[in-house]
C-alpha cells in the first residue's frame, strides 16, 4: 500500500478475491520500510534505498521462469517503478494504482492544492481515531458510515500493534516527493486511477500512463485508495489485463 499504509490496510478479503481469479498464483503481501513488519525500522529518505530492504525480504517469492507480477498503490507504485529499473528481470508485469511521479507531473498534479492542509493536519494529529478518520477521508469517497467506522477501527488497531513513527512518515513523504523517474523500461505496465481522486489529478495520471506507455483505466468515483472503494474493479481490471 502507499504512504503510511502497510499490507494490513488491504481489505480483509483481498487475497480471496485475487485467488479466485488466479487459483494457481502465489499471492504475497509486501511492506515498505517504516511500516508493517518493518515498523521498527526508520524509513529511508531515498526511494532507491527501499528496494534492498523489500527485495531481500521477498527473493524467495521471485521465481525464475515464472510470470512474476507486482502491484503497488500510490507511493508503493513509485517504489516498484524504481525496483523494476534496478532489477528488470524480477517482474514480467507491473501494475500501478494511483501513483504519480515528480518529473512527469507538476507538484499540484501530484497533490491538489486543497489536499495539502489536510495532509499537514494528519501529520500532527495525535489521537489515533481522529488521524485514521482524516486519512480515510483522503483515501476514500465512500459515504457508508458503518463500513467506514469498521475500517477506522481496524486501522487504529493496526497502528496500535505496529505504530509507524512520525520520522518514518516524514521520510516516506520526502522520498516520494524527491524521486525522479528518469526513463522507462519496456516491461508491460498497467496504470489504474480514479477520476475522483482527491489527491492526484486525472491529467497527472494520464501523463504517467503516456510516459510509461502503459494501459490506463480510470474508475468513475473511487477515492485515492482504489482497494478501499473499488477492490472488485481493481481485481477485474488486473485479471483482464493479464489475460492479454
Amino acid at each position: 500500500m502507499g504512504l503510511t499504509r502497510e499490507s494490513g490496510h488491504w481489505p480483509l478479503d483481498t487475497k480471496d478475491k485475487f485467488q479466485k481469479k488466479f487459483p494457481n498464483a502465489n499471492i504475497v503481501f509486501l511492506d515498505l520500510p517504516g511500516a508493517g513488519k518493518f515498523y521498527q525500522m526508520t524509513a529511508p529518505k531515498e526511494i532507491s534505498q527501499y528496494i534492498d530492504v523489500i527485495r531481500n525480504n521477498s527473493l524467495e517469492h521471485i521465481e525464475n521462469g515464472y510470470p512474476n507480477v507486482i502491484l503497488g498503490t500510490s507511493l508503493a507504485g513509485v517504489v516498484i517503478a524504481e525496483w523494476s529499473k534496478q532489477y528488470p528481470d524480477d517482474f514480467q508485469r507491473l501494475i500501478l494504482a494511483s501513483s504519480s511521479f515528480a518529473k512527469v507531473c507538476g507538484i499540484f498534479g501530484r497533490a491538489k492544492v486543497s489536499i495539502v492542509p489536510r495532509m499537514i493536519e494528519i501529520l500532527f494529529t495525535k489521537d489515533l481515531e481522529k488521524k485514521e478518520k482524516r486519512i480515510l477521508r483522503v483515501n476514500s469517497n465512500s459515504h457508508d458510515k458503518k463500513k467506514n467506522q469498521g475500517r477506522i477501527n481496524r486501522f487504529v488497531q493496526i497502528q496500535k500493534q505496529r505504530p509507524m513513527s512520525r520520522r518514518s512518515i516524514i521520510n516516506q513523504t520526502l522520498a516520494g516527493k524527491k524521486y525522479r523517474l528518469d526513463g522507462w523500461s519496456d516491461i508491460p505496465t498497467l496504470l489504474l486511477g480514479s477520476k475522483k481522486d482527491k489527491m492526484v489529478t486525472k491529467s497527472c495520471l494520464l501523463k504517467v500512463g503516456n510516459y510509461m506507455n502503459a494501459e490506463v483505466f480510470m474508475h468513475e468515483y473511487s477515492g485515492h485508495g482504489l482497494p478501499i472503494d473499488a477492490l472488485d474493479w481493481l481485481v477485474d481490471k488486473t485479471f483482464l489485463w493479464l489475460l492479454k
